[in-house]
């Protein structure tokens, strides 16, 4: 019996890819679609500090009720912090519970307001603003699969709060050095682009691919 891993009959190497030096074939690599242009670290960081702030705001204004809550169950243990040094903080349940019950609520709004709108037209509130979008790497808008897969790699380090600040930074400075497309770990995770939407940076409306309704599965 061949062991586990052997090749089968029709699946041999070709004896020229077994010679010392040969150089194997690499994939191609991706390319912009055609007509569209990349849109500056500059746009996508203005972007992005807009909706962060806007979410932001919205979960505040969400959590206010759990935040005050979270902060009278908090204080006790601050008191006796404050007199005694040493006092290390309990594991309560209550805190914990009222801080992910925050966290949830947050993701529920940063969801509704990053996917809907990203699957809408390729772009949040902040993207209009700067004048960029969001496609899929084909040049096809993006739907609500790629969307939220994007979105989702962004959100379930929050999870994880606080250690979740290192992951993010590491996907957010993905793209200054990332070549040619400049993409971030969720971009790649979702195969999208972030791409200038000024009329002039955009092909004309006859070639730009066409969505026909159906989530990309690449």
């Amino acid at each position: 019996m061949p062991g586990h891993g052997a090749a089968r009959p029709d699946q041999q190497v070709p004896p020229e890819l077994l010679r010392p030096g040969t150089v194997l074939p690499t994939l191609p690599k991706p390319t912009m679609p055609a007509g569209f242009v990349s849109a500056s670290l500059e746009r996508r960081l203005g972007a992005r500090l807009i909706d962060v702030a806007i979410v932001g705001a919205l979960s505040i204004v969400a959590n206010a009720w759990l935040g005050y809550k979270y902060v009278a169950a908090l204080m006790p243990y601050v008191r006796e912090a404050m007199v005694n040094p040493q006092t290390e903080v309990p594991n309560d349940p209550q805190l914990t519970t009222l801080l992910y019950a925050m966290i949830a609520i947050s993701l529920v709004l940063w969801f509704a307001y990053e996917v809907i709108g990203t699957a809408r037209n390729g772009q949040t509130f902040g993207k209009r603003l700067v004048g960029i979008k969001v496609v899929r790497l084909d040049g096809a808008p993006a739907d609500f699969g790629s969307s939220f897969r994007r979105w989702a790699v962004m959100a379930i380090p929050n999870l994880f709060f606080p250690c979740c600040a290192p992951v993010q930074l590491i996907d957010v400075l993905w793209c200054t050095w990332d070549k040619p497309l400049a993409q971030c770990i969720h971009d790649k995770s979702a195969r999208t682009i972030v791409v200038s939407a000024r009329p002039t940076d955009l092909p004309p409306p006859a070639d730009r691919p066409v969505d026909d309704g159906r989530t990309s599965h690449d």
